[in-house]
């Protein structure tokens, strides 16, 4: 480890407090020269966009109050928060690069220390629906087991029909996990590379350097330098759906990268879409069939759906988001190989049981899903391909559809 690096360690607490400080005043204007201050060059544009969903998020929680001990790793720092409004424990995280910038930065909820084995987890889940801080699904398991679950708010706005533990939900980007897997059953099979470069399977992509320099591997690693294309999805895409993840590549496949490939990261919706339509070529099969004949059905996941067609999920959640005028019913998305999918609670139990098993894919394309992702950018949630690690385990997937917020975790015995 570097000097500038141990220096950076040692900085992160005090920059983490400082940002609790004018989280707690209710201070955008200063938040967002916290952002200014802190943040690496390119987040730039969305310094003000940044500060006042730090300004509502804290409003919404009142505050948080400091409740632990600070965890210091070479990767990110953890400080240990509660919020004021309902009590419920969360971890602020954040990770500087040697100049001091952020890299890494985000508050989730987390697992009181008493759980599994203590928490009323039904109480818990009361406690903050009660609040508004709530609704939807809680589980907690220890390997394929559901030790306890828990229920809180309406699955529809306008029905008030409850959300039950049959309730379907869209998993934005968390269905990453799946095209990650789906490309290293591939690699088990012998079929696919992580050193393979695009042009291998699509030797007449637009982008030379694309083409000629990226690797599957910096496709799922972020890391290739492709951008976005979801805002380029056609009317006909979102209303009618799509076949094959193929129909997304002809959206990006003429943008350069947005740095030289290998040489930095940035998130990419566009490289998880491609790897999906690597996945393609190298089985014969389409995206949408492929996750469901060789993950959904040996995983035993019989409530989720590739979501390739919309108006298909018998018990899907409609999804909702604040504006300054209240809550309004989000648009419906489709899914993709960067996410989008849909699944139950109990569904990913069974998914995160048949990947650690062994069901999905081999033990050492396991260890390398898990190994590819050490780069975190902007909030320290798992990358497309591989958990954030915590104590050396795989343990947190997130998702953030519009008008869903979601979380997968995984621990040593528990996962939520």
């Amino acid at each position: 480890m570097t000097g500038l690096l141990l220096l950076a360690l040692a900085q992160a607490p005090d920059v983490l407090n400082e940002w609790l400080s004018l989280c707690n005043a209710h201070d955008e204007a200063k938040l967002a020269a916290w952002h200014e201050k802190y943040d690496v060059p390119r987040m730039a544009e969305r310094r003000r966009e940044l500060a006042k969903q730090d300004a509502a998020q804290c409003a919404e929680n009142g505050g948080y109050e400091i409740a632990g001990g600070k965890v210091a790793t070479t990767a990110h720092t953890v400080i240990s928060i509660t919020a004021n409004k309902t009590g419920v424990p969360m971890e602020a995280l954040l990770r500087l690069d040697e100049s001091g910038k952020i890299i890494g930065f985000g508050i989730r909820p987390a697992l009181p220390a008493e759980a599994p084995k203590v928490l009323d987890l039904a109480a818990f889940v009361k406690k903050i629906a009660a609040a508004g801080q709530f609704s939807g699904i809680a589980v907690l398991a220890r390997g394929g087991e559901i030790v306890q679950q828990a229920v809180g708010g309406a699955a529809d706005g306008a029905t008030k029909a409850p959300i039950t533990t049959d309730s379907q939900f869209t998993l934005g980007s968390m269905g990453k996990l799946f095209t990650t897997v789906a490309i290293g059953q591939l690699v088990d099979k012998g079929l696919v590379s992580y050193d393979d470069k695009v042009g291998k399977f699509f030797p007449q992509y637009a982008n030379a350097t694309i083409r000629e320099k990226v690797t599957v591997g910096m496709l799922l690693s972020h890391t290739g330098g492709l951008g976005d294309f979801l805002e380029k999805r056609t009317p006909a895409m979102m209303k009618d759906g799509v076949e094959r993840a193929s129909e997304f590549v002809p959206l990006f496949e003429k943008y350069a990268p947005r740095f030289e490939p290998g040489t930095s990261w940035a998130y990419s919706n566009a490289g998880l879409a491609l790897a999906g339509a690597i996945a393609e070529k190298a089985s014969g099969e389409a995206y949408p069939a492929y996750l469901r004949k060789h993950i959904f059905e040996p995983a035993g996941m019989t409530a989720s759906d590739a979501n390739n067609k919309p108006g298909h999920a018998k018990h899907l959640v409609t999804p909702y988001t604040r504006e300054e005028s209240g809550w309004t019913q989000a648009p419906a998305d489709i899914g993709s190989p960067a996410g989008g999918a849909i699944s139950t609670a109990a569904d990913l139990v069974r998914f995160a049981d048949a990947l650690r098993s062994g069901k999905l894919v081999s033990k050492a394309t396991f260890e390398k899903i898990v190994g590819l992702g050490s780069l975190q950018r902007r909030r320290p949630r798992l990358p497309a391909h591989a958990p954030l690690r915590r104590h050396g385990l795989p343990v947190s997937r997130g998702g953030n559809p519009v008008g869903f917020a979601l979380s997968f975790t995984r621990g040593a015995a528990r996962a939520v």
